[in-house]
């Protein structure tokens, strides 16, 4: 068949003005159809193109495109639509620049731009602009294509729309973190809490994690990377853990975590030391099939463990539909199997002679035992023994003052008590005996009227799908009544109990909150709840609500209480966690970045290092993938700790990793500061085997993997283990790396108060003066002790140095303890730099003049207050020395020293591409935060988005790096650290004004 592939364009358009506001354009194409088809070809849809709102600084800039055409009968001619985007730069006066050229991270939702698009819908094409233009100024020309294809095989294509936008990559914008981020997915909310000491725990289901939220408001991960998955055998660190399916959370008295999941048990062991989980075989038998979970570990302890994806594990009976978790006084597990039985697992050794049987009821549950202690029997009657009762769909417990036990029949309406005590309780006026059954509340039909039963007896109130509870030490048993929108207190106790302004005679039931159309600030009773899906009672006896996608805080008290980072007056509602962008992993606290290459830009947060490829086809870090403009994880996840040595980057921990290196294309140098040590990612791609394996400082890695090369070993040591090998010496806090092109590795030993040179060799080599045997690590600059040495020859005493950067004369360093940027010479020449010279082997100061501020802009390094940077970044310029870049953090600005002794920098360019800042030779300028007052110190904040540079403002920036762009600087990177983003400006051209 005879094809034709082009038959005209559209309409004409109006081109929209250069000033980045959006509109929306359709264009349509008529045309001859293609040979050898009987029929009339019909005509081609229109599409509808709606171009951004929004600044011209954004990094991705999304089109919707809408396909429709009521003239094509959809049913029987089957056409098919395909939408091809390609891009144009203009210069100032709007002319085209080169050819057009295919928008590199074009998709479109659901089809990548290669599948078949529906009409009648709308398909999104994001477009990220830092990959394509650099660090272009000016306009953007977008042509966007279509092709038209039917059942008979006539096609056509033609241009469906043309436009203009202003892009202007020299303004500030944010890649990474804040609302900088995929949204979860709609099954993403709580469903558990916990309180823990003064803060909570919530589970979230959907994305699989746990996460505890402090006093202040403060969110940290406790397990769970945010993927489903499964754990392996022998466990793996918490922040990379998958999480099969979550439904409930406890913990033990140390603090360590149990979450239940559809078909297991996950134990978290927060502590430093290995936990047994004491377990006998699925058959019962005295066959241990204990767990050891080692310290900062999660691992399976019950139920299917993975081993291949076709081979498992069964440790224990088999679990199923395991909807619930409670810890007992006891130190019994309790969990709910099927949802119709309560488990209670004895988790002691069962091979050891000190543990002992624990009685619940009656029910003698032996070291390492699983035993059903209510449920599997067929009475729905009162004072049934708990194993003849009947349940069904049980998905809440909850333990009472005295130890019973409570159960929630979601679909029955009912709570259940067990006595598992050795005598009797009263409960809610009743008589419970021990190892007896008895309904508390609920279990009523269907009632029409408004109060649900409120004001009457428990065990006559209605309860529609109730999805959780928790009981007071007052004996209060609060109910999340979920379809009804409501949480209700059901009073169990002796005494009158008043919450949140509402008073609970005892045996009666209330609602205590919801029920009303109010807001976050409403009184208990006038909020509108989501979907109350679960309550828990807090350390200080108010309460929490796991609600859709939020957790609601409400001051049960007469007075105003500040808790988790939220104030709520008098029987009134805060909103304490929100459970969106809470899938994956987040950015939490980014210190270190370095651009390793043009397209490629690593970066650390508190717990991960991770990668930004900046190349226009996707790219395989260490085995993990990443699109161009996007990032991946190559180390570490979502919970800061130690593990992983000799196995996957992606399968390990760090804690607080603050600087990186790298040597070569594929080795990783990262300062895990928390954990003391330098460690190596190797970011070749594992598929291609041993080849691919690479030595670090005497370590071999294979690709994908990290190891430990510097540190490790326990202090004190003479020197800190000066003259030993790497891994036999001792680091404290380190916080800056630097590797030489002679293939040396400098660490700023920040907690010693040195600088230290590690020497892979061959041979031994001399750094200003000191002999640093092959194989071995030593000091160069530093005393072990803080103080301060003037410039000059050594030795030196330096206070707490922070980062580092080298070249092939010098090795920059920030004496932080003491506002000073300087340099070591470690060449055989003197060097001059910034109108000053340093002899070889003398250290000399280049920035700071020892007094902390942020002060001198325009004016002499050496005369400017600094304070403590935390990152350097390195420019040349023709391949001299030209500029040093660092982040200020306690400063909150990022500044630039011209180390040319003779030659004024450009700094900024304005919209028309004209000079904005000239940095004169040797002198400092603050390139981006503020707002710089004299004699005013500078306070955290965030702003700048879609300014310019120096409108920007930070908190606590620490990395800085800069790429280039067609062999010219092009892109600035800021970890704005308290601010959790990665941040981005034009970079500074470095030309001469």
């Amino acid at each position: 068949m005879k094809l034709l592939t082009f038959l005209g364009l559209a309409a004409a358009l109006s081109l929209l003005p250069a000033c980045g506001v959006g509109g929306v354009l359709a264009a349509s194409a008529g045309g001859g159809g293609g040979g050898g088809s009987s029929k009339a070809a019909p005509p081609p849809p229109t599409v509808t193109v709606s171009l951004p709102d929004g600044d011209e600084g954004a990094n991705l800039v999304s089109f919707n495109v809408r396909l429709a055409d009521p003239r094509i009968d959809t049913a029987n001619r089957d056409p098919r639509v395909r939408i091809f985007a390609e891009f144009q730069p203009l210069n100032g006066v709007g002319e085209p620049v080169g050819d057009f050229r295919p928008m590199t991270e074009a998709r479109i939702a659901a089809s990548e731009g290669t599948r078949d698009l529906e009409l009648s819908s709308e398909h999104s094409f994001v477009w990220n602009s830092i990959v394509d233009l650099g660090a272009y100024i000016g306009g953007v020309r977008f042509r966007f294509s279509a092709q038209y294809e039917d059942a008979e095989g006539i096609r056509r294509k033609f241009v469906a729309f043309t436009g203009d936008l202003k892009i202007d990559n020299r303004l500030a914008g944010t890649l990474l973190g804040g609302r900088a981020r995929a949204d979860s997915d709609l099954d993403t909310f709580p469903i558990d809490l916990r309180p823990d000491g003064d803060g909570f725990l919530v589970a979230c289901l959907g994305a699989n994690i746990v996460e505890r939220v402090g006093s202040t408001g403060r969110v940290d991960r406790v397990v769970g990377l945010g993927v489903p998955g499964s754990i392996p055998p022998g466990g793996q660190a918490p922040g990379v853990a998958r999480l099969p399916l979550l439904f409930g959370l406890d913990q033990d008295l140390a603090g360590n975590l149990y979450t239940t999941h559809n078909e297991s048990i996950v134990l978290t062991n927060r502590g430093a030391t290995s936990i047994l989980f004491g377990l006998l075989d699925e058959l019962g038998a005295a066959v241990p099939d204990s767990t050891v979970v080692l310290a900062r570990t999660a691992a399976t302890v019950v139920g299917l463990v993975r081993i291949t994806s076709s081979v498992s594990n069964q440790l224990g009976p088999p679990l199923s539909s395991a909807r619930a978790m409670r810890r007992h006084p006891t130190g019994a597990l309790l969990l709910v199997n099927l949802g119709a039985q309560v488990l209670a697992i004895n988790p002691q050794d069962p091979s050891s002679l000190a543990s002992t049987p624990i009685v619940l009821g009656g029910v003698s549950v032996a070291p390492g035992e699983v035993k059903t202690i209510v449920g599997g029997g067929a009475s729905t009657s009162d004072g049934v023994i708990g194993t003849d009762a009947a349940l069904a769909d049980v998905n809440s417990l909850a333990v009472g003052p005295d130890g019973e036990i409570y159960a929630c029949e979601r679909t029955g309406g009912r709570v259940v008590v067990y006595n598992a005590g050795a005598a009797a309780i009263t409960v809610g006026g009743a008589a419970v005996a021990p190892g007896t059954v008895r309904t508390v509340a609920g279990g009523v039909a269907v009632d029409p009227d408004a109060t649900h039963g409120d004001g009457g007896p428990p065990t006559s109130a209605n309860l529609l799908r109730p999805s959780g509870i928790d009981v007071s030490a007052q004996r209060v048993l609060f109910i999340a009544d979920t379809n009804h929108l409501l949480v209700r207190a059901a009073n169990l106790g002796t005494a009158t109990v008043t919450f949140a302004e509402t008073a609970v005679a005892p045996s009666t039931i209330e609602t205590v909150v919801g029920g009303g159309s109010g807001g976050i600030g409403s009184p208990a009773l006038g909020v509108a709840l989501q979907i109350p899906n679960n309550v828990t009672i807090d350390a200080n006896g108010n309460l929490l609500i796991a609600d859709g996608h939020r957790v609601l805080f409400v001051n049960g008290t007469t007075a105003t209480v500040s808790s988790y980072g939220a104030t709520a007056g008098a029987g009134r509602v805060a909103e304490v966690y929100d459970a969106t962008d809470r899938g994956g992993l987040l950015l939490v606290e980014p210190r270190a970045v370095l651009a390793a290459t043009p397209e490629t830009v690593y970066f650390t947060d508190r717990s991960s290092v991770r990668v930004m490829n900046l190349a226009q086809v996707p790219l395989v870090f260490g085995g993990a993938a990443a699109d161009p403009g996007d990032s991946a994880i190559v180390g570490g996840g979502a919970v800061a700790g130690f593990a992983g040595d000799g196995g996957p980057g992606r399968g390990s921990a760090f804690s607080g990793p603050s600087a990186l290196a790298t040597e070569g294309p594929f080795l990783v140098y990262v300062a895990d500061t928390d954990n003391h040590r330098v460690r190596v990612l190797n970011t070749d791609d594992p598929r291609l085997g041993p080849t691919a394996a690479h030595t670090a400082l005497g370590v071999s890695i294979p690709a994908g993997n990290v190891d430990t090369v510097v540190g490790g070993a326990a202090g004190p040591l003479p020197a800190d283990g000066d003259g030993l090998a790497p891994r036999s010496a001792n680091l404290a806090s380190p916080q800056g790396l630097a590797v030489s092109n002679a293939g040396l590795l400098f660490v700023a030993d920040t907690g010693h108060h040195r600088i230290r040179c590690v020497n892979p060799g061959p041979g031994d080599v001399t750094v200003a003066g000191v002999v640093v045997a092959a194989g071995t690590i030593r000091t160069v600059v530093g005393g072990g002790v803080p103080g301060f040495s003037p410039d000059g020859s050594g030795p030196w005493l330096v206070d707490s140095p922070t980062a580092l950067a080298v070249d092939r004369d010098l090795l920059y360093f920030a004496d932080s303890g003491n506002a000073r940027i300087r340099v070591l010479n470690i060449s055989a020449a003197a060097v001059t730099l910034s109108n000053l010279t340093v002899l070889p082997g003398e250290v000399l100061t280049i920035c700071g003049n020892g007094t902390r501020g942020n002060a001198g802009d325009f004016g002499l390094g050496v005369d400017a207050q600094i304070d403590t940077p935390r990152g350097f970044a390195l420019q040349t310029l023709n391949g001299e020395r030209a500029a040093l870049y660092f982040a200020d953090g306690p400063q909150h600005v990022v500044r630039m020293l011209n180390l040319s002794s003779d030659t004024d920098l450009v700094g900024a360019l304005d919209a028309s591409g004209g000079v904005a800042i000239t940095v004169p030779d040797s002198s400092i300028v603050s390139l981006a935060g503020g707002p710089n007052a004299p004699d005013f110190p500078n306070s955290p904040g965030f702003d700048g988005d879609g300014q310019d540079a120096q409108s920007m403002r930070f908190s606590q920036p620490w990395g800085v790096a800069v790429t280039t762009f067609g062999g010219v600087p092009a892109n600035f990177f800021v970890a704005d650290s308290r601010n959790q983003r990665l941040r981005r400006f034009g970079a500074p051209p470095l030309v001469a004004p």
